[in-house]
């Protein structure tokens, strides 16, 4: 047992000496008769502001994903969703052959920048999907083939001639 607690119960008697007034809970119930407790709904307004916050970016978010998805390569053409397709797995092995077959990376520079230009292509397409639409479409396939045909000339350089025969004839062609 602690020295303080010790000391409490050893002198009690002496803590128990001293009373309140008789009046004293007179006083107080005269308080609180008198002033009218006010109820503060403070919580709960900041739960409905941040609920209606929460609401309004879900169905923003909703709304933003439909619009999106709505707009898909596939859905804008699906002709060419398909040809796409084609082409890109086409890029995607001639890549393949090139880093195998080359040390120098500038190429790669020059099929990023293409690329980049294929997004702005791919996002015009989407937001604007009637208009000019045909030739949206003429100047992304320009685009892979340029890709290719850049993709050609390295691997005619390194004298490897397996995969060169890349561009679609007419049995391959999906357009």
């Amino acid at each position: 047992m602690d020295s303080l607690r010790k000391y409490i119960i050893e002198h009690r008697d002496e803590f128990d000496d001293q009373y309140p007034p008789s009046n004293m809970w007179a006083r107080i119930e005269s308080r609180l008769g008198k002033q009218p407790v006010k109820k503060t709904r403070t919580l709960p307004r900041v739960f409905l502001a941040a609920a209606s916050v929460l609401l309004l970016v879900g169905i923003g978010f909703i709304a933003g994903s439909w619009v999106m998805k709505k707009n898909t390569l596939s859905e804008i053409s699906p002709e060419f969703a398909e040809t796409a397709s084609y082409y890109q797995r086409k890029i995607d092995t001639k890549k393949q052959a090139v880093a195998v077959h080359t040390t120098d990376s500038m190429w790669l520079d020059d099929i990023k920048q293409l690329e980049l230009v294929m997004n702005e292509l791919k996002e015009e397409l989407r937001q604007n999907p009637s208009a000019s639409k045909g030739d949206i479409i003429k100047a992304m396939i320009a685009n892979y083939n340029i890709r290719l045909e850049i993709m050609d000339k390295i691997l005619e350089k390194t004298k490897d001639k397996t995969y060169l025969n890349t561009k679609p004839s007419n049995n391959d062609s999906t357009e």
